[in-house]
């Protein structure tokens, strides 16, 4: 072996080596340099295409993959990663084409089932749901235990109308692990969304029966129930997690919340007292404790928990928007301007029409036609804010809706516009976070009927959250009433009417608002026939490569 060959030997070994134990800076320095060494190095390629893969890089993983897929008879894990890379980037048909490519009559039981998954997936996000089924369910009876595999049928099975299958898919997936507290939750979420009150929350009971760790279970379940008004349940619940562990965190906060809404202050006091004494480094305790001393009127030792709060978890959107509240409720008017930012941070864009319209009235008139079949669940998410409408359960964005994605130029390029304009200060939580770039957290459409609204929410996986409004009832021109408006700045009504609104923002068709992600906002209940449509997302910035 020449000293070439023993040094590209000795670097991809390493590289796997620190791939692996999950050092990709490492990993891919050494990579590297095995391609600059071999340009056609096929491992090292494949290798680099994983690594970047698991990063989120689609595009570098592309690059890679598709260098190392040159190799004669390259392994079957090339293009399959290729693939995966290729639906990373929205290019469903491209993946498409790479695994019919592939001849999977020639692969081995789990690359089978895993290109499979991948086809149906392909094939869903092409809106070819009925070609995607046979693809999943078979990937499913291969793999019954994948839980991403039975995500994604349940999902299917929905566009579908396959509703009950969806249920027993979940099902097996919670029996599987009860502890899978995200399968309980769409579950859940599915039931009553279809009204299946016979069994909503059912699934809590029967798992934490069967598991002897079943405190996030009852966790869970409790949150649930305070959400459904029901607080002696909710606290019933949270007192038997704790008899299981005395010191949960969320048990214990839980317990709190559930005391302070049966009207037992001194207690919910003492509560929250000693869960954060008891668990001084949870962010989460400490803001639930600073939510209850802001409701209680306290809102000088809410604002120290929240800093505390801060500095574990310095972006946590949650904390900063209560903070904007104690800055407001101690009269710190230029505190709470420069974090809210009510006026600099809140941009409205009147979006131009899409390729091949020439008004946006005419392409919010398709738009609508085309969401409007799509919300037919029977009711709303239970854990979410919208009430009197619905929800779609999917992404809209990169999931073969042709009108949406028609808009998404638009949507980026005003995104985009946004971030470039925003000032740059280091100190501050939101504007300290703006990058070069940015991604799609999730997409939604919302659709709200007679008597329907958004409660005031925050949005705590966002950084700018936003509103595109497709469709707008006639009673929305009306600048007195403000009927379905978005309204920033006003808390859940638990915070009392200390709190009012800060700035009305009014819906027209084509018009985008986006705002930070921590900012208090809802609507105006709407009265009306016409229904208001809408599509909403949240965005990350794009964290630089590491």
């Amino acid at each position: 072996m020449s000293h070439t060959q023993d040094q590209l030997a000795n670097l991809l070994h390493e590289g796997v080596r620190h791939l692996n134990s999950g050092d990709w800076p490492l990993a891919r320095s050494r990579l590297q340099q095995v391609l600059a060494l071999d340009l056609t190095h096929p491992v090292a390629a494949y290798l680099l295409g994983v690594g970047e893969f698991r990063q989120g890089n689609w595009c570098a993983a592309e690059s890679f993959l598709r260098k190392a897929s040159l190799a004669i008879s390259p392994p079957p894990a090339v293009n399959l990663y290729l693939a995966c890379a290729l639906q990373g980037q929205g290019r469903f048909r491209e993946s498409e084409d790479v695994l019919r490519a592939m001849g999977p009559e020639r692969l081995g039981a789990a690359e089978a089932a895993a290109w499979s998954h991948r086809m149906g997936l392909a094939l869903k996000h092409q809106r070819r749901h009925a070609e995607a089924l046979g693809f999943l369910q078979r990937a499913h009876r291969a793999v019954p235990q994948d839980r991403q595999i039975a995500l994604d049928l349940t999902v299917l099975l929905q566009h579908l109308r396959g509703y009950d299958a969806a249920v027993e898919v979940l099902r097996t997936l919670v029996a599987q692990d009860p502890l899978d507290l995200d399968a309980h939750l769409q579950l859940n979420e599915l039931l009553y969304r279809q009204g299946r009150d016979d069994a909503f929350l059912q699934s809590y009971d029967h798992a934490a029966a069967c598991t002897p760790q079943p405190v996030p279970l009852l966790n869970a379940k409790g949150r649930f129930l305070l959400k459904a008004g029901r607080a002696a349940d909710a606290l019933a619940t949270f007192e038997r997690a704790l008899t299981r562990q005395q010191s949960d965190a969320g048990a214990m906060a839980g317990r709190g919340r559930a005391l302070e809404a049966l009207g037992k202050i001194d207690d919910a006091r003492v509560a929250h007292e000693t869960s954060i004494a008891t668990n001084p480094d949870n962010p989460d305790a400490l803001i639930d404790a600073a939510a209850f001393l802001l409701r209680q009127q306290h809102a000088d030792r809410a604002k120290a928990t929240l800093i505390r709060a801060l500095g574990l978890r310095p972006t946590d959107q949650a904390a900063l928007s209560l903070l904007c509240l104690c800055h407001r409720a101690l009269g710190e008017e230029r505190e709470e301007s420069w974090l809210a930012g009510y006026e600099s941070l809140v941009a409205c864009y009147d979006l131009p029409p899409p390729a091949g319209y020439d008004s946006m009235l005419d392409f919010n008139r398709d738009l609508a036609a085309y969401l409007e079949p799509l919300h037919d669940d029977k009711r709303e998410h239970f854990t979410q804010t919208l009430r009197g409408g619905t929800r779609l359960y999917d992404e809209v964005f990169n999931n073969g809706h042709a009108p949406v994605e028609r808009l998404r130029d638009r949507i980026d390029a005003a995104v985009a516009d946004y971030i470039t304009n925003l000032p740059a200060d280091a100190g501050h939580p939101f504007l300290s976070r703006r990058t070069s770039g940015f991604r799609y957290v999730s997409s939604w459409s919302s659709r709200l009927r007679d008597g329907g609204f958004h409660l005031n929410h925050v949005h705590p996986q966002g950084w700018i959250s936003s509103a595109y409004y497709v469709s707008v009832p006639q009673v929305c021109r009306d600048e007195r009433r403000r009927q379905g408006w978005l309204q920033l700045g006003e808390p859940t009504e638990d915070f009392g009417e200390g709190f009012q609104p800060r700035r009305y923002v009014q819906p027209a068709p084509g018009r985008l608002v986006l705002f930070p992600s921590y900012l208090w906002h809802g609507t105006v209940p709407l009265e009306s026939a016409q229904v208001r449509i809408t599509i909403a997302f949240d965005v990350a910035p794009l964290e630089p490569r590491t």
